[in-house]
C-alpha cells in the first residue's frame, strides 16, 4: 500500500484559510478591551491529515529566524498599513532575545527579517520603530499612540488573553471548540505524528 503524497498547494491553500479563519476569533474588545490599532504574532501549529489539516497549537512568543523570512508576506502588510493609512508601526520585542550574542546564539526577530521589514515598509510610506516589552512577568505597558500608529508585539504579554491561551493548551482547545471549529481538531487517538509522505516534502 503507497503512502499518501504531501499536496503542497493544497496543504498551502488551507493554511491560508484557516490561519484566517482563526485569526478572526480573537476580534473585539473582549480580547484588546480598549486597545486600539495594536496586533500581535501568532504562530499556529498545524499537521496534515488526508486532505485536511489539524491545529495542534497556538504561541504568541514566536520565533522568527532568518530562514522563516520566506513564508513571511510583507506585501500583506504594507498593504494593510496602506489601506489603513498607518505612517508608522512600533514593533514590541523581547530585547534579551533580540540581542543574543555568542556562538549559535539565534536573535528572534531576526535582525535580516527586521531589516527587510524596515525596507519593505518604507517603500509603503511607513517607519518602524523597535520598543523592549519588560522583563517576564511584568506586562507590556500602554503605549500611547496617534490614530496612524499601529502597534505590532512579537512578544509575550502575562495580561492579555490571547497569550493566556497560547500558554494554556485546555484553555486554547475550549476556545476552538466554543468558536465552532472542532473540527480543526484531531481526534483522540489520532496517530498523525506517525504519518509519513511518499515525497517527503511534509513542511
Amino acid at each position: 500500500m503507497s503512502r499518501p503524497i504531501y499536496n503542497d498547494v493544497l496543504y498551502k491553500k488551507l493554511l491560508d484559510e484557516k490561519v484566517v479563519e482563526i485569526s478572526r476569533t480573537f476580534f473585539g474588545e473582549e480580547y484588546w478591551e480598549n486597545k486600539k490599532n495594536h496586533g500581535v504574532l501568532v504562530a499556529y501549529d498545524f499537521i496534515p491529515s488526508n486532505g485536511e489539516l489539524k491545529l495542534l497549537e497556538t504561541n504568541t512568543n514566536v520565533g522568527i529566524f532568518k530562514e522563516y523570512i520566506p513564508y513571511f508576506d510583507f506585501q500583506a502588510l504594507g498593504t494593510f498599513c496602506r489601506r489603513n493609512r498607518y505612517t508608522k508601526i512600533i514593533a514590541v520585542v523581547n530585547s534579551y532575545w533580540y540581542d543574543q550574542r555568542g556562538w549559535g546564539a539565534k536573535t528572534t526577530p531576526s535582525k535580516d527579517f527586521m531589516s527587510l521589514l524596515e525596507s519593505m515598509l518604507s517603500g509603503f510610506g511607513v517607519n518602524l520603530e523597535l520598543i523592549s516589552a519588560p522583563e517576564y512577568p511584568r506586562p507590556i505597558p500602554k503605549i500611547d499612540i496617534d490614530e496612524n500608529t499601529f502597534v505590532l508585539r512579537f512578544s509575550f504579554d502575562p495580561e492579555s488573553k490571547i497569550d493566556e491561551m497560547a500558554a494554556d493548551k485546555n484553555l486554547f482547545i475550549g476556545h476552538i471548540k466554543k468558536a465552532g471549529l472542532s473540527n480543526l481538531l484531531p481526534t483522540s487517538g489520532d496517530n498523525l505524528f506517525e504519518e509519513k509522505y511518499e515525497n517527503g516534502l511534509f513542511p
